[in-house]
């Protein structure tokens, strides 16, 4: 809604709950502004300054602002006891924020610490959760999906999910993994887990392209995942919201240029979906560099270097064992300038 319908509203209230509502409403609009705005006017109003800070963080977010997100989580952070749960909150920004800028080590350290947080307040798949962040982060930004599912597979030896409880098991997150692997058995039976615990009446099509795209992926059966994987993500009605899988797909389908076109629809896009926070996270950066590669293959020089450009920048600080592409991507903007590349 516009702000002169919306915002008068909040003087009326003093609730966090009215306010959270509406922060989550303006996110699912991608309006990060209005989450701004709307912090400030609950400062005005008397709220607690660690959620005004929280709505920030969240704005920043979605715009994948990951320097003012990561400072003001450093603020917040500064702000709460150990075991508030709203650390909780900031701290899976936070190492979101770091993965999505290729401190993957980093990322690992912060989302030990929210485990830690997160556990004690009742959230008992935070162990599973945090294997499968080191899972994504080894699959994509890594670029190796064979070992992003080693990963996993072991963190679910350690951490079963039949000791979760059943909704709070992320069948679809782990499937994802093991469909990026090409384990098309381990995928069927995640897909048999989540059905056991949805009852069938709640397994409506959007379900069923889901994980029929899920399964299709994991099979190698690119036509048929990039069908089920676009209807759903359409359905949705928000980003990314199974859009990289859905690029994914028609990329390894023999369709680079209907990939490209959802992928740039997808980082040119806030993310709108606080689910797809570590997906969007892995994904990011991997899909910045592909799109440079790919309109520098197509002659298209402007948008190359554009998103090559914005690819090292994101990456500057990236660990280590990643700079290897942070400086094939460098090189590559050299060239499309016609200096000589870096050495």
């Amino acid at each position: 809604p516009p702000r002169s319908t919306l915002f008068p509203y909040t003087t009326l209230f003093r609730s966090p709950a009215c306010y959270d509502n509406l922060s989550w409403a303006l996110a699912a609009q991608g309006n990060s502004r209005g989450e701004d705005s709307l912090a400030g006017i609950w400062l005005r109003n008397g709220g607690d300054s660690v959620e005004a800070v929280e709505f920030r963080i969240f704005a920043a977010q979605q715009e994948r602002d990951d320097a003012t997100a990561d400072s003001l989580g450093s603020l917040g952070l500064r702000m709460v006891e150990a075991s508030d749960v709203r650390r909780g909150r900031i701290l899976a920004v936070q190492t979101a924020m770091a993965g999505q800028v290729g401190e993957l080590q980093r990322a690992g350290k912060l989302a030990d610490e929210w485990v830690t947080v997160v556990l004690p307040n009742g959230e008992s798949n935070a162990p599973i959760v945090r294997d499968l962040i080191q899972a994504l982060m080894e699959a994509l930004p890594r670029g190796d999906p064979q070992h992003g599912w080693t990963v996993m597979q072991a963190g679910l030896r350690r951490h079963p999910l039949d000791a979760v409880a059943p909704a709070d098991r992320p069948y679809d997150q782990i499937a994802e993994v093991a469909a990026l692997a090409g384990d098309a058995a381990a995928e069927r039976k995640l897909r048999l887990g989540a059905d056991s615990v949805v009852p069938a009446a709640n397994r409506d099509s959007l379900w069923s392209w889901s994980w029929n795209g899920l399964d299709a992926l994991a099979a190698g059966n690119w036509k048929d995942a990039a069908q089920n994987l676009g209807r759903a993500h359409g359905a949705r009605h928000c980003s990314p919201c199974m859009g990289y899988l859905l690029a994914y797909a028609l990329d390894r389908g023999g369709h680079p240029d209907s990939a490209a076109a959802v992928y740039a629809s997808i980082v040119g896009a806030q993310m709108t979906d606080p689910d797809d926070i570590f997906d969007d996270a892995a994904w990011y950066g991997l899909t910045l560099q592909h799109l440079g590669q790919y309109y520098q293959t197509r002659g298209d020089k402007a948008k190359a270097v554009d998103y090559l450009t914005r690819f090292v920048t994101l990456w500057k600080n990236a660990d280590p064992d990643l700079q290897a592409r942070v400086k094939d991507a460098s090189n590559r903007i050299a060239e499309l300038a016609g200096e000589q590349p870096h050495r």
